[in-house]
């Protein structure tokens, strides 16, 4: 699945390479060419629409859009086709919205789509895990990101005191507010009052309902 390949249908031809390769290709999975559709809400900030070749050195992208995102965060895509890109800076897009079409402009060795994610300091981070979840903009970003858990939810009963035991998805929730929050939990795979505790501080810091409950929106 992807959101930002029309078809929704994607595969990746090149991975993510820190400092060598910051960003991942893809093509269509059905279709090898596609259009590009924004990853998610946000304001067009950079688009070159007037390359008109492909190069066989160099680190041009080509025809490409940068947009940042309502939470800080950017997406760039690039080697988009001469003529395709329909969108200008400054305007606001929704989650969905066409930008251009796939092509083979700037450094590139065919069609396909060179996409990045930045976080808000427009430092080059993987995307290959938000391919088609929400952006999250991850403070203490290590360079590698922690596997999300499965679609379910996460609570633990203040009330009656009652610690829930998830295992291997409660492990992965625990890396993720590690990381999201910048603390040190014990990744123990037990939903205790400490994990408890920062999915409350991760849900006032993102602006979500604080309802000590976790699990995809």
């Amino acid at each position: 699945m992807s959101r930002i390949l029309e078809t929704r249908d994607n595969q990746i031809t090149q991975k993510y390479k820190k400092g060598k390769h910051n960003g991942i290709d893809l093509v269509g999975k059905t279709y090898c060419s596609d259009y590009i559709i924004a990853h998610s809400d946000g304001v067009i900030v950079g688009v070159r629409y007037n390359y008109k070749t492909t190069d066989k050195s160099g680190s041009s992208y080509g025809n490409y859009v940068k947009i940042k995102h309502n939470n800080g965060m950017y997406t760039l895509y690039a080697h988009l086709k001469y003529g395709s890109v329909n969108v200008k800076v400054g305007q606001e897009v929704k989650k969905g919205h066409i930008l251009g079409y796939m092509g083979a402009t700037g450094h590139s060795t065919g069609v396909h789509l060179h996409f990045e994610v930045r976080d808000a300091k427009d430092s080059k981070i993987d995307p290959t895990n938000f391919i088609d979840t929400d952006l999250i903009n991850l403070i203490g970003y290590s360079g590698i990101f922690p596997t999300l858990p499965k679609k379910g939810y996460f609570s633990y009963d203040v009330k009656n005191k009652k610690v829930t035991d998830r295992g291997e998805e409660v492990k992965k929730l625990q890396s993720l507010l590690n990381w999201a929050n910048d603390c040190n939990l014990v990744i123990d795979g037990s939903l205790g009052p400490a994990t408890h505790k920062e999915i409350g501080i991760y849900q006032k810091k993102y602006s979500l309902v604080k309802d000590f409950w976790f699990g995809p929106t």
